[in-house]
């Protein structure tokens, strides 16, 4: 598999500018710092980080990419929330904050929280997922705005850039894609399992919520989960193949045709019929009763052969 960076992803016009930036330092008020519209992650345990930072300090600077005039926050969204807490409990010494700035688009900016917090937190399944659609648009507009080249196929860059296998963002993207909403709820909550949303991504949404009331039931536990996925995808196919083989035959005759010979056999022919005819299984077999007396022996064998295959069809059901 091709090896990405974030320098390989940038063009020779991105990498002049990256090169030269170098993240400077400032003070900047907390109120001061916008928090990324695209920031997904998980807020929690703020008060628990304040009393932190309160005892041993801020350990890392809050990163701040200055977009236009604004200064949006990069890295540390927490921290941020926690320092404005212990300004509210009275705290005036982190009224400014030694912070890092450097200058870029809102599309990178985008990529470099994306890429920044992948490394840096604790990832639930629920935030993997919406990290790899938000990467992969954050990519697609950063290139359509001529600021990154894509080498390669976007999975194989996405898969380098979380640190994740190709297969693993396969997977993501069959949830993302196919996933009912209700169960990307419960995998939001916690309630089904990064494996268990990726068996369940395989089957139809309604099939899905089946399976999620069931397995709320009898609190199933994946294995359980996959077998009723399983079970699932065997019943679809079989409904699938019986479809496929029901027993109706359509003939179809154009006003153009009305008149000439039809093919019904290497040695039988036809007039095409005025209307259209459909035929129907028990109809046909009802009407050939009637007509049992004309039928030749030929014929017959072709009937029997037919009984018979039926025949044992039905015996391997039962």
């Amino acid at each position: 598999m091709a090896k990405f960076s974030i320098s390989d992803l940038m063009n020779n016009k991105s990498k002049e500018q990256l090169n030269k930036e170098v993240y400077r330092h400032i003070k900047v008020k907390p109120q001061d710092m916008i928090p990324s519209e695209d920031n997904f992650y998980s807020m929690d345990s703020i008060e628990e980080l304040a009393k932190s930072i309160l005892l041993v300090g801020l350990q890392q600077p809050i990163v701040l990419a200055k977009v236009e005039e604004s200064y949006k926050i990069i890295s540390g969204h927490r921290r941020r929330k926690a320092i404005l807490w212990l300004i509210e409990q009275g705290y005036s010494q982190f009224e400014e904050m030694e912070s890092l700035y450097t200058e870029m688009s809102q599309s990178m900016l985008n990529l470099s929280l994306i890429i920044g917090n992948a490394f840096t937190r604790k990832m639930t399944d629920y935030d993997l997922l919406v990290q790899e659609q938000r990467l992969k648009e954050a990519l697609i507009k950063a290139k359509e705005a001529g600021e990154i080249e894509i080498k390669g196929k976007l999975r194989d860059c996405i898969a380098e850039l979380l640190g994740m296998s190709s297969t693993k963002v396969a997977q993501i993207e069959a949830i993302n894609n196919n996933l009912a909403e209700e169960v990307k709820e419960e995998v939001m909550k916690g309630q089904v399992s990064f494996s268990s949303a990726y068996e369940m991504s395989k089957i139809e949404p309604e099939q899905q919520k089946e399976v999620l009331e069931k397995a709320k039931e009898i609190e199933a536990t994946g294995k359980d989960i996959k077998q009723m996925v399983i079970e699932k995808r065997e019943q679809q196919k079989k409904e699938e193949m019986d479809k496929e083989a029901e027993p109706t035959l359509r003939r179809t005759v154009g006003e153009e045709q009305i008149g000439q010979v039809i093919k019904v056999s290497e040695s039988n022919t036809i007039k095409a019929p005025i209307q259209i005819v459909e035929f129907k299984v028990p109809d046909v077999l009802q009407q050939l009763l009637e007509m049992y007396h004309l039928i030749q022996e030929d014929e017959f064998i072709k009937i029997l052969e037919i009984y018979q295959a039926c025949n044992e069809r039905m015996n391997e059901n039962n």
